[in-house]
This record gives C-alpha cells, sequence and structure tokens, in this order.
C-alpha cells in the first residue's frame, strides 16, 4: 500500500513537472519579448527623510485629459502638452485646453492604446521659434513639425542609418546658429518595440539610439547607437552637452557636443533609485537658488525589480500571460510611493526627491517647473494633469 502510494505521488510530481516545462516552454515562444540576462548595481538609496518631500498633487482635466506625456512652453508662455489619444493640447486655464493638432488621424478610438498606430503618440516636443511650430517625436510617425497657429503638421524624418525610426521619444532643438541652421537631437528608444515601454524595459537589450537630425542638409545622423533605452534628454546649461536619461538600465548618461571630448558619452549617474524618464531644466529662480534638473521617474527600483532582471524566463512568462494593458496597472499599482520626482545636478548626483502618497499620479513621465509651480505629466492612461506647489523649504 506505501509503495503504491508512493509510485502515485513520484507520478503526480512528474506530470507536474511536464506540465510545467509545457507552460513555460510556450510562454517562452509566445513571449512578445527576448529577454537578456542582466546585473545591475543593487539600487541605489533613496535621499534620506531630511531631502524627500511629500506632496500633494492638483489634479487637473480629470475625465478630459489622459496621459499627458510631456510639455512645451510657447513663444507667449503657453503651456502645451502631449496626450495619448494623439492630441497636442495648449492649456489655455485651469478648465479649459485648445486642441492644436493629432499627430495621426482621427478615429472614435483615439485614446484605446491599440489605436495608436492610427491616431499618433506624441511624446517628448519642443516649441521651434524659427518657425513658430512644435517640434515633436511622435513614436509611430517620426519626428514631425505641427504649426501651432493652424495645426499644420508634416514629418521631417523617420529613418535614421538604414533602418526606420521606431520609437521616437525625446526631443531639443539647437537654433542658436539661425533658420536653416537648426539642429535637433532626439532618442530612438527601440528597434523592437513601438511605444511599449515595459516590453522594452523587461527584455533589457541595447536596441535605441540618439539621432540628430540637420535642417541645412535634411539629414539625419546616428551619434550614439545600442543604447539601453535611451528616454529624456535636454541641454546642460552651458549647452556644450547633452544629458540623457536611460530608462532600462536607470542611469544618466553625458553626451558631449563641443570641445576635446566631442562627440562621446560620459556616465554620469549609473544607479539611480528609480527608472528615469524625462528630465527637465530647473533653473535658479525664485522658488529655489540652483541649477539644476527635474528627473520624472515611472518606478522606484526595488530588491524585486532588480532579482527580476536576473530572471529572464520568469519575465518571458509573465508577458506572455498577461496583456499589455494588464502589466502595466500591476506595475502602476504595486509602487509604495506612487509620484516620484528626483532633483539632480549637473554631475547627475540625485539631491532631493518629491513623492505624492496620495496616488493622484502614479507613473511620471516628465516634471515641469512652470510659473512657481511643479506640473506633473505620466504616459499611463487614464490619469490626468496633476500640478502641486514648490514646497516652502525651496523658495
Amino acid at each position: 500500500m506505501t509503495e503504491n502510494k508512493s509510485r502515485g505521488d513520484t507520478t503526480r510530481w512528474a506530470l507536474l513537472v511536464l506540465l510545467l516545462a509545457v507552460v513555460v516552454s510556450w510562454c517562452r515562444n509566445e513571449a512578445p519579448i527576448d529577454p537578456a540576462f542582466v546585473r545591475l548595481p543593487f539600487p541605489s538609496a533613496m535621499p534620506g527623510e531630511a531631502n524627500t518631500y511629500s506632496l500633494n498633487g492638483e489634479k487637473l482635466f480629470v475625465g478630459k485629459m489622459e496621459a499627458p506625456e510631456a510639455f512645451a512652453i510657447g513663444p507667449k508662455g503657453e503651456l502645451y502638452t502631449s496626450l495619448g489619444n494623439g492630441q497636442i493640447v495648449r492649456i489655455v486655464d485651469d478648465n479649459t485646453f485648445e486642441v492644436v493638432a493629432r499627430t495621426g488621424a482621427d478615429h472614435p478610438q483615439c485614446g484605446d492604446i491599440e489605436m495608436e498606430n492610427v491616431c499618433g503618440r506624441p511624446l517628448g516636443f519642443e516649441y521651434m521659434h524659427s518657425m513658430n511650430s512644435l517640434l515633436v517625436c511622435d513614436s509611430y510617425f517620426g519626428l514631425m513639425l505641427i504649426n501651432i497657429e493652424n495645426g499644420e503638421k508634416k514629418v521631417v524624418t523617420n529613418f535614421a542609418g538604414g533602418r526606420q525610426i521606431k520609437f521616437c521619444n525625446s526631443v531639443v532643438i539647437d537654433e542658436s546658429k539661425g533658420h536653416g541652421n537648426e539642429v535637433a537631437y532626439f532618442t530612438d528608444s527601440s528597434n523592437v518595440h513601438r511605444n511599449r515601454v515595459l516590453y522594452d524595459v523587461f527584455e533589457a537589450r541595447d536596441q535605441g539610439r540618439l539621432l540628430a537630425y540637420h535642417f541645412a542638409t535634411n539629414k539625419t545622423e546616428v551619434l550614439l547607437d545600442r543604447l539601453h533605452f535611451p528616454n529624456g534628454l535636454t541641454f546642460t546649461y552651458d549647452h556644450t552637452a547633452l544629458l540623457m536619461a536611460t530608462t532600462s538600465r536607470a542611469q544618466i548618461i553625458k553626451y558631449h557636443l563641443t570641445g576635446d571630448r566631442k562627440g562621446t558619452m560620459e556616465m554620469l549617474n549609473p544607479n539611480l533609485p528609480a527608472t528615469p524618464d524625462n528630465i527637465v531644466k530647473w533653473p535658479a529662480d525664485k522658488t529655489h537658488t540652483r541649477n539644476t534638473y527635474l528627473l520624472g521617474c515611472g518606478v522606484r527600483r526595488t530588491w524585486f525589480s532588480w532579482s527580476l532582471m536576473q530572471l529572464p524566463m520568469l519575465r518571458s512568462v509573465l508577458t506572455a500571460l498577461l496583456p499589455y494593458g494588464v502589466l502595466q496597472k500591476a506595475v502602476a499599482v504595486s509602487q509604495p510611493n506612487k509620484a516620484m520626482v528626483l532633483e539632480v545636478d549637473e554631475n547627475g548626483t540625485v539631491l532631493n526627491a518629491f513623492t505624492d502618497p496620495t496616488g493622484n499620479v502614479r507613473v511620471v513621465s516628465e516634471a515641469l517647473p512652470y510659473k512657481g509651480q511643479i506640473y506633473v505629466g505620466t504616459w499611463m492612461a487614464p490619469q490626468s494633469l496633476v500640478r502641486f506647489d514648490v514646497p516652502v523649504e525651496f523658495k
């Protein structure tokens, strides 16, 4: 009797192992990603309590505006933002905004992530004075110009280095040499996944590029290749270099534009405590006394996320079994401090952290200082625009 029971237990365990092997094999074949084994440094510590500020953000345009990814300031000081439904809008006041244009085509289902290839998904953008237009990175259509007066749009470039620009993400413009000689620097975050950030982060491969479009020649130059999800981009205060955030590696990189080190990159911070998105200047003004940068962060890095990067098979299983929208929400609700913005200096050193435990915004894409307050965006619908006052300690 005991011998029969033992054989039965062995058979059941063998069947269970076989079933598990079949499921794992199926997941590996069906997974939308090809994940790499990555052993990153253990996440650096957050700033101490004295340098961490809890904020109570104010929601704006709830139910009217979803997933405002990035911001730009126009010629009259007006604020623009890029939305998940493909629109670029101009904010008139706390209750009103105007649609400037949609990067793609109009469709009743614009706003659904599965319709982004039709409606467009504008991400980072900047105002271009010489053309009175917004220079927009759209993750489906490439680098675009949109006239702020009449909404006319055109694709500037969607091809570089022998392949399509598949994930135009963040852009800055150098207009110092005058009209016709402008240079746009921008990131192409992936050559595999189009606006599926989590897939790229989970895949953890070097599939991104830093590009430059020269208006004088209408040519797009590859400045850096094989980057790990290059994302946010801004000029240094002296305009001699670019600061670039790489999301899947949680790093800040400096790319030199002038001098003996022109064309080379320098690692400023190899180990941020959170995954960075857009990086924006916070110039010295009445809100604080030094030139720094604000870094919007998607999620805080934890022991679990660090360990997950060393388990490619588990990442395959998760992406095979969970629809992308479900995966998105799971990541968002897992965050202990909801919103997170880091203040960093010219050397990439983290000075302060801003969090919002109320959960008004869960995943931050960008934080823009504007008229004495900070406007916070997100790439995740259905969240709307959030604004908070600068802590009194900074004034």
